[in-house]
């Protein structure tokens, strides 16, 4: 995994944690300065290794392999 793939991973580990729902594209790259279809490239590498699952025509549709979350309060 590169070091921006990482980056990635972690936003969106992150950004599911405090949310509770998966982030955009789009508030991925803004997060980590790339473009959409750049962060589409990560993402792809990611679902590939199988760290995340994506399920295609949904915009926040990212499921963390082994992380079950769960909302506090």
């Amino acid at each position: 995994m590169t070091n921006r793939t990482l980056e990635i991973y972690k936003f969106i580990v992150s950004y599911i944690k405090e949310n509770g729902y998966a982030p955009t594209y789009r508030e991925i790259g803004k997060s980590v300065g790339l473009v959409v279809s750049t962060v589409i490239t990560h993402i792809d590498r990611l679902e590939d290794e199988g760290w995340i699952e994506i399920k295609r025509g949904s915009p926040r549709a990212i499921k963390v392999v082994g992380y079950e979350f769960t909302k506090v309060g």
